[in-house]
């Protein structure tokens, strides 16, 4: 398979999941994601990627007819209100989390 079909299948799996809403296939039942794909794809501008806690991705279509519609949204709670990394285009934002100490030191 050729580097274009991986990211074209790749492109395939993510657009058929935020048509749907569901969230952004990682594993099967909708299939497996090259994530090294998925982050050129977000570097050609043809996707935005939003990480957050516990892996969860909430993508965004920038290109062809389901421009805009993105995958489930991360669950509330739990820490997930602010992804911590973010990959579009020619840019990645990474963000700081706090750490609270806990015991004596």
């Amino acid at each position: 398979m050729s580097k274009q079909d991986v990211l074209d299948r790749t492109f395939a799996l993510v657009e058929a999941a935020a048509a749907k809403g569901v969230r952004c296939p990682m594993s099967p039942p909708m299939g497996t994601l090259n994530s090294s794909a998925l982050s050129a794809l977000a570097r050609e501008g043809r996707l935005r990627i939003e990480i957050f806690m516990h892996n969860w991705r909430v993508v965004t279509i920038m290109d062809g007819p389901h421009k805009g519609k993105q995958t489930q949204a991360a669950p509330a709670g739990k820490g997930s209100g602010k992804p911590y990394k973010i990959i579009y285009k020619d840019h990645v934002l990474m963000r700081r989390s706090r750490v609270a100490s806990v015991g004596p030191f």
